[in-house]
């Protein structure tokens, strides 16, 4: 799994020698220190609060998001390691309103590489 580099950046230090300081860390460490799940899925699931990493090969999966109104406030996120692409369907009855969409819909695209990161307002999922 590649590293991810995150940035810490001390906004309130009087030492200005960590203004500046760069760690490595894998993904899953990053994450799961934000209360992250993990969930690793190759057919059609339903997702899962949390990071969400969809790896089939075969196209026309869906992943299924819970209804909105018991996941109030919660973000998920699906990251699409595939090489093809991954219907994010919202649970029977709710919506998703897209990045940059001004009505919702019942599913939005993951394409092969991309990073969705959806959120909860307790009525609509919400693509940011």
């Amino acid at each position: 799994m590649k590293k991810l580099l995150l940035t810490i950046l001390c906004l309130v230090c009087a030492d200005s020698a960590f203004a500046d300081t760069r760690v490595q860390v894998e993904p899953q460490q990053f994450y799961s220190s934000v209360a992250f799940a993990f969930q690793t899925k190759s057919a059609n699931f339903t997702v899962i609060s949390g990071f969400n990493v969809f790896t089939g090969s075969t196209a026309s999966q869906t992943g299924t998001l819970p209804a909105p109104a018991s996941t109030a406030g919660q973000r998920i996120v699906i990251k699409n390691q595939s090489s093809v692409s991954l219907t994010a369907a919202s649970a029977s009855g709710s919506q998703i309103i897209a990045t940059g969409a001004t009505s919702a819909s019942s599913s939005v695209t993951v394409t092969s590489g991309q990073l969705a990161i959806f959120w909860s307002d307790g009525t609509y999922w919400n693509e940011q």
